[in-house]
Parts: C-alpha cells; structure tokens; sequence
C-alpha cells in the first residue's frame, strides 16, 4: 500500500490521499513547502501529483496509461519537472503550477 505524508517543522506527518494501489517512487519539496510526488498508480499507470503547503493534492492528469515516473523536481520558483518510463520508452515532462503537462519530445524510443 503506497504512503506519503506532508512533515512539516514541529515533526507532525500528515497522511496524503495517494491512491490505495501502486508505489510513490520520488517526493520533491521546495522551501515554500509546494511538492510534488511521483510513481505507479492503479492500472500500472504513471502517477504524479503537486500537493500544495496544506496537504491538498491535485492530481497530474495525462500522463502515460502503462509506466512509471520515477523522478520528480521542483525550483523556488513552483515550476516542476518529472521523469520516468511511457511504456517502453523514456518519458519526460514540464509541469506548470496549475497541473498544465508539457511533454519533452524526440526523447529516444525503447530505452527505460
């Protein structure tokens, strides 16, 4: 059952609505404490979601129905990027603060 939580300074975790199957592979935060997690959802579809100071989360959508993301990444300045797999193929993104997808193009096929 995958697991992420929002820590804050004083050491006190808060559950985050992740979905009940698939894993969290990377979690990113900035010091404005905007963040992002990424992984394998139900289905075995990627999954990605930017979660907000107060533990809301709003779901990336879009991303790659069969694969993974496995890298996550945020600047001070809320712009976010991931990376992982589009079924057997490299995968990688921009993502704007509203959840909006850039997707990389010509990145290589057949590597994971």
């Amino acid at each position: 059952m995958p697991y992420a939580a929002l820590v804050k300074q004083n050491q006190k975790a808060k559950s985050l609505d992740v979905p009940a199957t698939g894993l969290i592979y990377s979690v990113a935060i900035n010091k404005n404490d905007h963040a992002i997690i990424g992984g394998k959802g139900p289905s075995n579809s990627a999954y990605a979601a930017l979660v907000n100071p107060k533990g809301h989360m709003k779901v990336i959508k879009g991303l790659p129905t069969s694969g993974a993301i496995f890298w996550v990444s945020v600047t001070k300045k809320d712009h976010y990027f991931i990376g992982g797999q589009n079924q057997d193929s490299v995968y990688a993104a921009f993502i704007s603060a509203d959840g909006k997808i850039k997707p990389v193009h010509n990145l290589p096929q057949g590597l994971n």
